[in-house]
Formats: C-alpha cells, structure tokens, sequence
C-alpha cells in the first residue's frame, strides 16, 4: 500500500464530522429539515470513515471484517438520508420522488445483503462481486438525482433573477446545490476507478485516493457555503452587478 493512501479520505472523513456536528447544532437552533438532515448524513459519512480506519489505527486485522461491515452500513444509511433530503425538501408533493426513495433503499438492500450471502461482507476490492454494481447504483442514483434537482432550481431562480423575482444569494445557493451533486457523482465513480485499480494492483495509489478524498472535501466546501456563508462571499454576492445598458444600447 502507497504510504500516502488514505490521507486526503481520512482528512474529508474529519470534515465530514466537524461540518456535520455544526449543521446538527444550527438545525437545533432552526428546526429546519435541509440542515437537520444534511448533518445527520454528514455525520453518518465521517462515522464511516472511522470505522473503515479503526482497524488499521490499533493494528488489528481481525476487526477488519466487522468494522468494515458497519461502516459500509453506516455510509449507505447516509446514503439514504440524501435521497430523503431530496424528496422532502425539492420533490414533497410528488409521488414519484418516493418511488426513488424506495428504489434507492432496495438498490443498497440488495448489494449488501447480496455481497454477505457470497461472504463478501466489507464489501470492497470486489468488482468481480456481482453485487458490488446494485449498491453502487443505489449510491448514483440519490446523488444524480441531487444534482439535477439543484440544477433544475438554480435554472429557474437565475431566469427569476433576471426579472428581480429572486436575490443573488438564493439563485447561488442553488448553484451550489447543483455542484455538490456533481461532485458526490464524482466521488462515486472515483470510488468505482479506485476499486478497478486494487483488483489489477492489489493495492492503493496515493493518487486515487486523491481522487476520490478531493471530491469529498469539495462536496463538504461547496455544503459549508450554502450553510454558513462567510462575509466576503455575502459581500460579493450583495456588490451591484456591472451594468451592460451601455453596450445594449450602443
């Protein structure tokens, strides 16, 4: 194993728990379900991480199987918190949105319970494991679908914001929803090359995980602004636009 593996994945599963422990105190003062359920999974997610890594930490390879076993069940139930957000806060009058719920549960339900009948109960290195594909697309799917609800907001507040029907700072904020998806997608298929690249190497790079750590570090930046924007960036957003009447009308 690169001496290097593990660094950025480990830095994005501390974050995970500092902005998730932050999100978790602001819905407490809020009541509110986008921050509530945000925390909850990003605290699921960086639980995950220390359970993946607890083993390895005491130098005990006989914990190896059952911690691995509860951090893949951690993370997919993280997994399905993301596909609840989007439900409830973009999709919760329409019935469909809960037929993706239900899907992306059985996707994860299958590969897991699929994976430990084979005796594949970490779950990983294993993309000869046939099950490996419906938890993988049960992870996809919810993350797809996050980033194209994002997308589908941010088009309708940038058209509203043209009209003066919608401040910058909304219409961004929706921007970065779009981009938080995109980079937990790019995660997910970072995941996927990392996993390719153990079973031809038997091992892991530095590089992949890189690769997949840096997606997860952008994916909790891009959250932390939506939530707790800092001054400059509020500044900026609230900064007159440059006007174009000069060139519209020349």
């Amino acid at each position: 194993m690169d001496d290097n593996s593990y660094i950025f994945e480990v830095t994005a599963g501390a974050l995970y728990l500092l902005v998730g422990a932050r999100l978790w105190l602001l819905s407490r003062k809020t009541r509110q379900l986008p921050e509530r359920l945000i925390g909850v999974t990003f605290l699921l997610w960086g639980a995950s991480y220390l359970l993946y890594n607890f083993p390895f930490a005491v130098e005990k390879e006989s914990l190896v199987t059952p911690f691995f076993f509860s951090g893949r069940i951690t993370f997919d139930i993280g997994v399905m918190t993301i596909a609840l957000f989007t439900q409830r806060v973009f999709r919760h009058d329409q019935l469909w949105a809960g037929w993706i719920v239900a899907a992306t549960g059985a996707l994860l339900l299958a590969g897991v319970a699929g994976s430990a009948a084979v005796g594949d109960w970490e779950g990983v290195y294993a993309l000869s494991n046939p099950w490996f594909w419906p938890e993988w697309a049960g992870m996809t799917l919810p993350f797809s679908w996050f980033g194209i609800e994002g997308f589908l907001q941010y088009s309708g507040a940038r058209k509203r914001s043209k009209l003066g029907l919608c401040d910058r700072m909304t219409c961004n904020q929706f921007m970065l929803w779009t981009l938080a998806g995109f980079f937990m997608i790019g995660s997910n298929v970072a995941v996927f090359l990392q996993y390719f690249e153990y079973e031809r190497e038997a091992q892991f790079s530095g590089a992949m995980d890189a690769f997949v750590g840096l997606f997860e570090i952008f994916t909790i930046g891009v959250i932390w602004l939506v939530f707790f924007p800092p001054d400059f960036y509020r500044d900026w957003l609230a900064a007159p636009r440059p006007t174009t009447e000069a060139t519209d009308t020349a």
